[in-house]
């Protein structure tokens, strides 16, 4: 319920809610083995980061209905500190001390790259070179089962293996057309 208040108004690029965005995620945990606690994490991860107020209010929101160290995970996964936003480099600093963020981190990172194939090709093209050049890197040392999931996706792009079907934009256009 409180990732789905935080995100009632966002949408994914192909028009779906973007709640489903934080299920797709916290299923990936399931897949890889975490436990309830990754879950939830993975369920609220963009949360504090989408959160359109104070971050300090909401990160003690969290904190009294789901834990502290819950709360703190959400922050870490965050580029947002409080009222500050730290840039790209040092937030995979941060990320690469904290393994358990990490591997969470992994499993945003391959559901976003899952449906990429919805967004506009200059976003695209940034996003799977970032991956390639900064994710797949940090994830090969310490999680290679996700970073071989990682290559795998960026190999079907590559190949131009993702392009969408004919009933894929149907669907999108009906979303869209749905939000206006």
């Amino acid at each position: 319920a409180v990732a789905k208040q935080v995100h009632h108004d966002q949408v994914r690029d192909e028009g779906s809610p973007y709640i489903s965005h934080c299920i797709a995620v916290a299923r990936k945990a399931i897949q890889f083995g975490g436990d309830v606690h990754d879950v939830i994490v993975c369920l609220l991860h963009d949360s504090y980061e989408d959160f359109n107020g104070d971050r300090d209010m909401y990160y003690e929101q969290i904190k009294n209905e789901f834990g502290e160290d819950t709360a703190n995970s959400i922050v870490r996964l965050s580029k947002w500190k409080s009222k500050n936003k730290i840039d790209g480099n040092e937030y995979l600093a941060e990320l690469s001390t904290d393994m358990l963020n990490l591997k969470r981190k992994g499993y945003d990172r391959i559901s976003n790259l899952q449906s990429l194939r919805f967004s506009d090709e200059t976003k695209r093209v940034k996003y799977l070179a970032e991956t390639e050049g900064k994710y797949i890197p940090l994830f090969e040392s310490f999680y290679p089962e996700l970073s071989n999931q990682m290559k795998k996706i960026i190999g079907l792009y590559h190949a131009n293996q993702l392009s969408l079907t004919e009933q894929e934009e149907k669907i999108v256009r009906s979303f869209k057309q749905a939000k206006s």
